[in-house]
């Protein structure tokens, strides 16, 4: 759960360094978004006031949006902002609350492992295309997907560990 403004919560069991790796991943993600609102207000200023549109700019948008939501996929586990039903675990003993914490955060880390595998995959096959208009190899949109994942493989692994030592410190 995130504390107010916005920072990760003391408690949530991530080493230094990966807080400050999400923290970074916070910054890519604003910085993306920020690209993606910029050049949008650009467009349409382009567009329909000197009616002279950016024939890049719905090739920059898109491939900013991709990375923007993929990279927000580690940095929403590690807020805990992603969706979950609440109802079931708040109705469980604390102990069969942890065994269900340590079962979320392993197969959550074995779907982020293997989206980092297959994407990993799909990266190296499509680096020989690229984008009509700004001619970025199609491999460096979909390093978004092995790239987000791995963030949250990470995070993953970190909350398991955690759980498991919590589970052996009782």
């Amino acid at each position: 759960m995130s504390a107010p403004g916005g920072t990760l919560p003391q408690r949530d069991g991530l080493p230094g360094v990966l807080r400050l790796a999400t923290e970074a991943l916070k910054a890519a993600v604003v910085g993306a978004f920020a690209l993606v609102v910029v050049t949008s207000f650009l467009q349409v200023v382009a567009r329909y006031v000197f009616a002279w549109p950016f024939a890049w700019a719905e090739e920059l948008v898109r491939l900013a949006n991709i990375w923007c939501v993929l990279l927000a996929v580690g940095f929403g586990i590690a807020y805990s902002a992603h969706f979950r039903i609440g109802i079931l675990s708040d109705m469980l003993p604390p102990r069969l609350r942890r065994v269900l914490d340590i079962v979320v955060q392993g197969l959550m880390a074995l779907i982020a492992l293997g989206m980092v595998v297959l994407g990993a995959s799909f990266v190296q096959r499509t680096m020989m295309t690229s984008t009509p208009m700004l001619g970025i190899p199609h491999g460096i949109a979909y390093a978004a997907v092995p790239v987000g994942f791995a963030a949250a493989l990470a995070v993953s692994l970190a909350r398991l560990v955690a759980a498991l030592r919590d589970r052996e410190a009782r």
